[in-house]
């Protein structure tokens, strides 16, 4: 089952008049392991990531309420929308290697009547979410 975070029924197409491809340095592969959904979920709230296969090459799509998207595989990347979806997750990726890229039993939630919070080894680390940038800067 998908996280709440992840599932994209209420999210409508992005604008595809804004679509800008590149080339990428960032294998999709390395977006797929729970440790990452976990951290980048609470790095980057609002963004959905959801993965897959086109034509036998791993896929990750990306999308945030305010219409933003991208979609990686193969060594490319098209964005789409205000944000960088794809350079912000790039920015979490490279976080979550410098910390050795935890597992999912390096992770915690604690959950009060103030709100939830993900952590990981002690609930004094919570990992704090990130501010989005749009593509004229950060």
């Amino acid at each position: 089952m998908p996280m709440r975070s992840h599932r994209l029924e209420t999210l409508g197409p992005p604008d595809t008049t804004t679509a800008r491809r590149r080339e990428t340095d960032l294998d999709a592969e390395r977006l797929y392991p729970l440790g990452f959904a976990l951290y980048g979920s609470a790095r980057l709230p609002g963004v959905r990531m959801t993965h897959g296969f086109h034509q036998d090459v791993r896929t990750v799509w990306l999308q945030a309420e305010d219409g933003s998207a991208a979609v990686a595989g193969g060594g490319t990347v098209t964005v789409y929308g205000p944000r960088d979806l794809w350079a912000e997750i790039a920015e979490v990726e490279a976080e979550y290697a410098a910390r050795g890229r935890p597992d999912t039993p390096c992770f915690g939630l604690t959950v009060t009547a103030h709100g939830q919070h993900l952590w990981w080894d002690t609930p004094a680390q919570v990992i704090p979410s990130k501010e989005p940038h749009n593509v004229t800067g950060r």
